[in-house]
């Protein structure tokens, strides 16, 4: 059978303060359409492809309690609970080898849990592309790749050669030459021009064997702790694990990784500068969320997710950020920095507690 996993273990930390330990990016609402959160943007996107029932979300159990707070419809069985957050490959490991204990031939569809999806009918015509690859050679694994728009540096990249397989035809799938990592601007640029170089979606179909196989050939550690599971040991060795992302771990390495493109708006809203792509700005090119009023200010992106007004006057190219007794002032230039911000405010005991 097919299985959606939603990978919702992320605390997405550059949103801070937005997004905090108890309230993480894939709970927020202020950046859809729909003014519902982004996780249950995806869980509604799943289950357009598979059953509810097998629509699985793949946290750690202290996440579980804030999501079930805001999405009330969850069960304890719509959970794949993992001891400790290690990355994508340990969860989306884990949450394989949970299936094929009730289904060993089980087919696995991976989707983040805090992008933004426009366009649909592509975004489904592109996941059932991805299913067809598998039907036609069960050993690959197939991602969504995402053409390019911008020089984007955030963003890992694919380098695509011709797919052919068993006389498969389709003229939007590739084989995976070559993954990069987040580009230089200048060679972000290239990449942007040349063609051949797409974004990594971080949306993948396999098999749940196969990628099991691959884990046990590629990451052995990792695969020596799934064999524990059920074991007093397990949670221990899990605990021990290098946090790896999937692609890392695995697909870098693989042989027979494969890509359909996606023909749809994808954005994994990643930082502060996402809200400029994602939500229309006003004739000063200002993106304003909640109550806040500018004057003479350009280029700014103003949050206000409480009561009471933000105003900001004679400024540009900031963004500033009010979420309860929080407020971030923060010029563009440093969006990209967030991470080393928060690391610095963990290492002050009087404001931490504040994440």
């Amino acid at each position: 059978m097919e299985y959606a996993l939603i990978l919702a273990g992320g605390r997405g930390e550059r949103f801070w303060p937005l997004s905090r330990q108890n309230n993480p990016k894939q709970l927020l609402a202020i950046f859809t359409r729909t003014k519902r959160t982004l996780l249950e943007e995806a869980i509604e996107r799943a289950g357009k492809i598979v059953p509810g029932e097998r629509i699985k979300i793949i946290t750690s159990p202290e996440l579980k309690r804030r999501i079930c707070a805001r999405v009330k419809s969850l069960t304890d069985d719509d959970f794949i609970l993992e001891p400790y957050a290690k990355n994508t490959a340990p969860a989306i490991a884990f949450a394989a080898q949970r299936l094929i204990e009730t289904d060993p031939d089980a087919l696995m569809y991976i989707f983040p849990s805090d992008h933004i999806i426009r366009d649909e009918q592509k975004f489904l015509l592109a996941v059932a592309t991805a299913r067809e690859m598998i039907e036609a050679d069960e050993d690959g694994l197939v991602l969504i790749g995402i053409k390019p728009n911008r020089p984007e540096t955030g963003y890992g990249y694919i380098e695509l050669e011709p797919f052919e397989h068993n006389g498969f035809i389709c003229n939007r799938c590739y084989s995976v030459k070559a993954f990069k990592e987040k580009p230089s601007r200048p060679l972000a640029q290239e990449f942007l021009l040349d063609k051949r170089h797409y974004w990594n979606s971080g949306i993948f179909v396999w098999k749940a064997k196969t990628i099991l196989k691959y884990v046990e050939e590629l990451m052995p550690e990792l695969h020596r702790a799934l064999e524990l599971y059920g074991t007093v040991k397990f949670k221990e060795a899990y605990r021990n694990l290098h946090p790896t992302s999937i692609d890392y771990g695995v697909l870098e390495k693989a042989r027979k990784v494969y890509v359909v493109i996606g023909d749809f708006f994808w954005d994994d809203v990643g930082s502060w500068h996402a809200l400029e792509r994602i939500i229309a700005k006003d004739e000063s090119g200002n993106v304003k969320i909640g109550n806040a009023f500018t004057f003479d200010v350009s280029n700014a992106s103003v949050v206000n997710d409480g009561k009471g007004i933000i105003v900001v006057y004679g400024v540009s190219d900031i963004v500033v950020a009010r979420s309860g007794s929080r407020v971030l002032i923060l010029h563009k230039d440093k969006i990209d920095d967030m991470r080393r911000l928060i690391e610095r405010i963990k290492e002050e005991p009087e404001w931490k507690k504040y994440l």
